[in-house]
């Protein structure tokens, strides 16, 4: 299974190569041998979001919030006490999936599944198909995506509403759609708010670039401290 896996995973960055080498008026760069390794590369994300960091205890944590949700009508689980923070799109993504299962394969099966999706999104909305693969393959290389998808529920899927707000942004996309991304990533976990607040900013402002070092740099502060 393993020589399987590997030979799999090889195939689809040899692809991915050479969509980026591929004559730009090539038919290698059509949409069809695009979505190949990026199906692959989504599935290896999904799986190691499911079977990955499995002996870590914050998995259990959220496990036991979603089996304390389950049989609970929504309403109800708003007024439950939970371990972690309450944050409303967190508590009705929960309830959400405790009507499909309660174990922690069928939850971080879940949200990789929500995070791949809003990941992908993001990127086949900044860049052209065939360069899609690469940009989704050197996001997963960097190893945050991984690591926030297959052990913190409420970081993974707040971080992802965040990198497809970015996206949109970056396309000049109407302001409402990335300004939803934005409220969603706050809502499932409180602390995207100020980060939520700097992108609206960068966004609709002209801020001066000593002035964006000042205030990444009072952040890097905080985030040490």
């Amino acid at each position: 299974m393993n020589l399987y896996t590997n030979a799999l995973a090889v195939t689809a960055v040899a692809w991915t190569l050479i969509l980026i080498v591929a004559p730009p008026a090539s038919a290698l760069r059509a949409r069809l041998n695009a979505l190949i390794p990026l199906v692959i590369f989504s599935v290896y994300a999904v799986v190691f979001a499911v079977k990955g960091n499995f002996d870590l205890p914050d998995r259990l944590v959220y496990t036991d919030e979603l089996r304390y949700i389950a049989g609970h009508t929504l309403g109800d689980t708003f007024s439950l006490t939970f371990r972690t923070a309450r944050e409303p799109l967190y508590v009705a993504f929960m309830w959400i999936v405790s009507n499909g299962g309660q174990t922690t394969s069928w939850l971080y099966l879940c949200i990789g599944a929500t995070c791949t999706a809003v990941f992908v999104y993001g990127i086949l909305r900044l860049v052209p198909w065939w360069q899609a693969p690469l940009i989704w393959l050197t996001t997963l290389a960097l190893g945050f995506f991984t690591s926030y998808a297959s052990l913190v529920a409420r970081q993974g899927l707040s971080m992802a509403m965040l990198f497809a707000a970015i996206c949109l942004i970056l396309t000049g996309a109407r302001t409402r759609w990335w300004i939803v991304l934005l409220v969603v990533s706050a809502l499932l976990h409180w602390s995207a708010i100020p980060i939520a607040l700097t992108i609206a900013l960068v966004a609709l402002t002209q801020v001066r670039l000593r002035v964006a070092v000042a205030v990444w740099g009072v952040v890097a502060i905080l985030f040490l401290t």
